[in-house]
């Protein structure tokens, strides 16, 4: 069966995740710029704060500029998925060609 829906392949696109090089890190700053840019940034990971504990982002969603704001004014100690000093784990342009 197709597994490609609208709402895209989590599956696939958490596996691609795992390929060396088709994944970087970005800053919410950068995504943001690439945003302003017109262009997409797309996340190759779970986002997910502690607490709540339900995931923010997950493989292959496209990073909105509501979602970058809501991160930023989060007030919680544990962002599992977000690597402070390094940022949101995307997917390269490359691989989303």
């Amino acid at each position: 069966p197709d597994q490609n829906t609208p709402e895209g392949n989590l599956r696939d696109a958490f596996f691609l995740s795992y390929i060396e090089g088709l994944s970087e890190y970005l800053t919410g700053e950068e995504a943001q710029a690439r945003l302003d840019e017109g262009r997409d940034v797309v996340s190759a990971t779970f986002v997910t704060p502690y607490p709540p504990g339900f995931p923010i982002l997950v493989p292959g969603q496209i990073i909105s500029r509501d979602i970058l704001a809501f991160m930023r004014d989060l007030d919680t100690r544990e962002v599992h998925g977000y690597v402070s000093g390094l940022g949101y784990r995307v997917f390269t342009e490359e691989a989303l060609a």
